[in-house]
């Protein structure tokens, strides 16, 4: 089982080199050896920031399928129960936390399965510190 949640915008500091830190080459590295969990939103919240950058034509349509096909190699694992608790949990912790409820979907994750959660999200960081949910910290 993975030891780590990781957020959409995380990921976009591996597809450009230009966002990328010592942290998140750290992340990388343990996504590669241990792979990582996500909530059901994930893939839709990844399309919609590479679709956001290639609309300002900051990329090209053939680097935003390039970098979709690098993440599909990645073992990442989607949860099966984020829908099942949107409406309860998750809206829940969205209320608490002062979050988005695609926010919470990751705190909730985190939460459940007691792992730490990457993100780059100062609100979502604050929640999961209000919460002490452990955090795999980027800068």
């Amino acid at each position: 089982m993975t030891s780590l949640v990781i957020d959409s915008k995380v990921i976009l500091s591996w597809l450009f080199r230009d966002a990328v830190t010592l942290p998140t080459d750290l992340l990388f590295t343990h996504v590669c050896d241990h792979g990582a969990m996500v909530p059901a939103n994930w893939h839709l919240e990844v399309a919609h920031h590479l679709l956001t950058i290639e609309t300002a034509r900051r990329i090209k349509r053939r680097d935003t399928d390039k970098h979709l096909e690098l993440l599909s190699e990645f073992s990442i694992s989607v949860d099966p129960e984020t829908v099942g608790k949107a409406w309860h949990n998750i809206l829940d912790l969205a209320r608490a936390g002062k979050i988005s409820p695609h926010q919470a979907a990751y705190l909730e994750l985190a939460k459940r399965y007691r792992i730490a959660l990457a993100t780059k999200d100062k609100s979502l960081s604050a929640a999961a510190l209000k919460l002490q949910i452990p955090l795999f910290f980027i800068t």
